[in-house]
C-alpha cells in the first residue's frame, strides 16, 4: 500500500517532491522518485509485503526501461510470479510490485486482466518504439486515482491534495456541486475541482505523444446460473474462505474491523477457521466503535458477542461530540466534501487500530453484492405490488390518507413515515425516481433552484436512470447503482482515505475477483427472498455464526446526528454559514440558507441539508481558498 504521484509532458524535480510530500501519511516507511525526459514519478511506501529495501519504489524491470509507481495489493501475485518465471522473467524481490512490472512486459495492457486485487498504478514504458505512460485502476475502485490533463501535460496522484501541489487551478466544478447536493457525494469521473477527474474503476489510461486514451477493461456482467440453495451455500463458503485467505497475505500484523453485523462477522469467522487450520494459536485483533449516546442503536454489544465467540483480542472505541472538532481535519484527509458525521468515529477507529496493526480486513461490500440495503428490497418488492395494483399506489385516496396521517397522527416519526409514503408509493411507477426518493435527493431540483442564485444554470447527472434503463433483472440493476457509484465514490473512498490518513491498509475480501464472479452468477432469488435480504449469505453462515447475528435486524451505521447538532453543530453551522465564503462567491442564496436554519434543531431533513452545506463550506475554505485544516476550527 502506498501513495503515488507523477506527471508527463515536463520535468520539474521540485514539483514532484512537493506532490509526493503532500501524501506522506500514505507511506511513511520509504519514498522515491524517478525522472526521465518529460516524465516524473514519485512514491511513498507503506511496507506490507517484503519489508526489505528491495521493495523500494519507483521500481523497474531488469533493463531499467519499464518503471512503475504503485498503490495496492495483488493477492494472486505468487502464482502469477511463478507463471512469469516459467516464461523467463527474473525476479529480484518478493513483492507484488515487481510482479506487475513483469506482467506488463509479458502481456502489455492486458496485464490488468491477470490481476486479482486492489490497485492504482502508473507504468512508464521507455522501451524502443514505446515512450508511453500507462495508468490503471482496479475493477471496483478500491484504490483511488485522480488525474488532470490540459491537452498536453498529464499529472496524476492518489490524492487531490498532491495535485494541488502540481499547481492546478482551484475552481469548483458546478455540475459536480449539483450532483453532490443530490447524491451527497460526487459520482465519477467528476470531482469537486473542475480540472481534476477520477480514473473510473475498471479503466485504464494511456498517455503518448501528449495525447490520452481512456478505455474500459472490465465491467459487470450478471449471468445467473442454475443451482439450488445447497449448491450455492457450499460454493459461497468455499469462495469466501479462499478470498479471505488471500487477503491475509502480509509480512506485518493484520487486524479486523468488526461491527457485529453478518458481513464483518462472516469475514472474522473465515479468518478464525483459516488460522486454526494453519495452527496459528494467536488471538485475532478486532476493533469496534460506538457512541456515548442513546439516540442511535449501539452495535458494540453485537460485536462483543461475536468477538467472544471467536476469542479475539477485542478493542472498543467510544466517541462523543467532542470528536466533532476533528471534522475539518478529517475532511482534509477525504479530498472531497463528504457530509457524513460517521467519518469521525471511523477515523478514530483507524487511528486506534494503527497502534497495534498495519493492515485490517473489513466486511465492506456485502450489502452491494447480496442486495442488503433497504432500497433493494423496498423497490424490488414494491414494484411487484405496483405492477399488480397500480391504481392503489396512484389513487387520490391513498395520497389523501397519507397526507392526513402526516399532519394529524401524534409522533414525529409516524408523521415523517406518512409524508414519505405519500411521495414514495406513486414514485414506484418509475424505479429511478423511487430509488432517488429512498436514497438521495437531500436537495431535489426545485430546492436546488431556490438554493442556487437565479442566474446560475447548473445541470446534474441522473446516474440511477442511466443504470435502471438497462435490460436485465431489476434487483441486479438496483445493486449495480451501488456497485458502480455509491461503493467506489463514497464507501470505498471513505475507507481508503480514513485508514491511509493513519498509515493503515484496509482490505475488502468481499471484492475479491472470485467473489465478484460468484455474485454475478448467483440467481437473484438467492440474494433477496421475500423480506429477507442477503439470503444466501445467511444460509451459508447459519452454522458458523451466533443465531442472533444471523437474525438481528440490520442497522445502518449512523452517528447521533440530531444530538450532536443540537449540542454543538448548530452553533458551528450558524457561524460558518453566516460567514459563508460560498455565499460571497455567488454559489448559494443567503436568504434561502437563513430560512433553512430557522427551527432546524428538531427537523432531521433540515439538519441533513445544513450538514451538506456546512461540509461544502469547510471543504471550500481548505481546497479552494487555501486555508490550512488546522486553521479551520469548528
Amino acid at each position: 500500500m502506498c501513495g503515488i504521484t507523477g506527471f508527463a509532458g515536463l520535468n520539474d524535480k521540485a514539483r514532484i517532491r512537493r506532490m509526493t510530500s503532500a501524501i506522506v501519511h500514505r507511506g511513511p516507511d520509504d519514498f522515491g522518485y524517478f525522472s526521465d525526459k518529460n516524465i516524473e514519478l514519485g512514491n511513498r511506501r507503506l511496507a506490507i509485503i517484503d519489508l526489505s529495501k528491495k521493495g523500494h519504489q519507483p521500481m523497474s524491470n531488469e533493463d531499467g526501461d519499464v518503471w512503475i509507481t504503485y498503490n495496492g495489493e495483488i493477492y494472486n501475485f505468487q502464482p502469477l510470479c511463478h507463471e512469469l518465471e516459467a516464461r523467463g522473467h527474473k525476479f529480484k524481490s518478493d513483492t507484488d510490485t515487481e510482479t506487475i512490472v513483469h506482467a506488463y512486459e509479458e502481456y502489455g495492457e492486458e496485464c490488468v486482466q491477470k490481476l486479482n486485487g486492489m490497485f492504482a498504478f502508473a507504468i512508464w514504458d521507455a522501451r524502443k518504439g514505446k515512450k508511453q505512460l500507462f495508468l490503471a485502476r482496479d475493477r471496483i475502485g478500491i484504490k483511488p486515482l485522480y488525474y488532470t490533463y490540459d491537452g498536453k501535460m498529464l499529472a496524476f496522484a492518489s490524492e487531490i491534495k498532491a495535485l494541488l501541489e502540481f499547481g492546478i487551478k482551484r475552481e469548483v466544478d458546478r455540475r459536480a456541486l449539483s450532483n453532490y447536493l443530490t447524491y451527497t457525494y460526487t459520482p465519477g469521473p467528476l470531482t469537486m475541482l473542475k480540472d481534476v477527474k477520477k480514473l473510473m474503476p475498471g479503466h485504464l489510461l494511456v498517455y503518448e505523444n501528449g495525447k490520452i486514451k481512456i478505455k474500459r477493461y472490465w465491467d459487470f456482467n450478471f449471468r445467473p446460473e442454475d443451482g439450488n440453495e445447497e449448491h450455492y451455500s457450499k460454493l459461497l463458503l468455499k469462495t469466501l474462505k479462499e478470498s479471505v485467505k488471500r487477503h491475509l497475505i502480509a509480512d506485518v500484523p493484520v487486524g479486523h474491523f468488526l461491527s457485529g453485523g453478518i458481513d464483518s462477522s462472516s469475514i472474522l469467522a473465515m479468518i478464525s477457521i483459516i488460522r486454526k487450520e494453519e495452527g496459528d494459536a494467536g488471538r485475532i485483533r478486532t476493533f469496534s466503535i460506538g457512541f456515548g449516546s442513546r439516540e442511535v442503536q449501539s452495535e458494540l454489544g453485537y460485536a462483543r458477542n461475536v468477538a467472544e465467540r471467536f476469542r479475539t483480542d477485542h478493542q472498543e472505541i467510544v466517541v462523543d461530540e467532542k470528536s466533532i472538532r476533528n471534522f475539518p481535519r478529517i475532511l482534509w484527509s477525504m479530498d472531497e466534501p463528504m457530509p457524513n458525521i460517521t467519518l469521525i468515529p471511523l477515523y478514530e477507529m483507524a487511528k486506534a487500530a494503527r497502534n497495534s496493526v498495519k493492515v485490517v480486513t473489513t466486511g465492506n461490500a456485502g450489502d452491494e453484492l447480496f442486495a442488503g440495503y433497504r432500497q433493494h428490497s423496498m423497490i424490488y418488492r414494491g414494484k411487484k405490488y405496483y405492477n399488480r395494483f397500480p391504481y392503489i399506489f396512484e389513487s387520490k385516496l391513498t395520497s389523501a390518507t397519507a397526507s392526513i396521517l402526516g399532519k394529524c397522527v401524534p409522533g414525529n416519526r409516524i408523521r415523517r413515515y406518512a409524508r414519505f409514503a405519500k411521495e414514495f408509493l406513486p414514485s414506484l411507477k418509475n424505479e429511478a425516481e423511487a430509488y432517488n426518493k429512498l436514497v438521495y435527493l437531500d436537495f431535489d431540483e426545485n430546492e436546488k433552484r431556490n438554493l442556487f442564485w437565479k442566474r446560475a444554470k447548473i445541470g446534474s447527472d441522473n446516474i440511477t436512470a442511466d443504470i435502471l434503463k438497462k435490460k436485465g433483472n431489476l434487483l441486479n440493476n438496483l445493486t449495480l447503482i451501488d456497485l458502480k457509484y455509491t461503493l467506489p465514490d463514497q464507501y470505498l473512498l471513505n475507507d481508503d482515505k480514513l485508514t491511509m490518513a493513519n498509515s493503515l491498509e484496509s482490505r475488502v475480501p468481499f471484492l475479491d475477483n472470485a467473489m465478484l464472479d460468484f455474485a454475478q452468477r448467483l440467481p437473484p432469488h438467492l440474494k433477496l427472498r421475500g423480506k429477507e435480504s442477503k439470503y444466501i449469505l445467511k444460509r451459508a453462515m447459519a452454522r458458523i455464526l451466533p443465531k442472533e447475528t444471523i437474525k438481528r435486524r440490520k442497522y445502518g451505521f449512523t452517528a447521533p446526528l440530531s444530538e450532536w447538532y443540537g449540542t454543538y453543530l448548530y452553533d458551528a453551522a450558524h457561524v460558518f454559514l453566516a460567514e459563508s465564503e460560498v455565499v460571497r462567491q455567488g454559489f448559494f442564496n443567503k436568504d434561502y440558507i437563513g430560512r433553512l436554519m430557522q427551527n432546524s434543531k428538531d427537523d432531521v431533513e433540515k439538519i441533513n441539508k445544513i450538514i451538506l452545506l456546512l461540509t461544502f463550506e469547510i471543504w471550500h475554505r481548505m481546497f479552494i481558498d487555501g486555508e490550512r485544516p488546522e486553521k479551520v476550527e469548528l
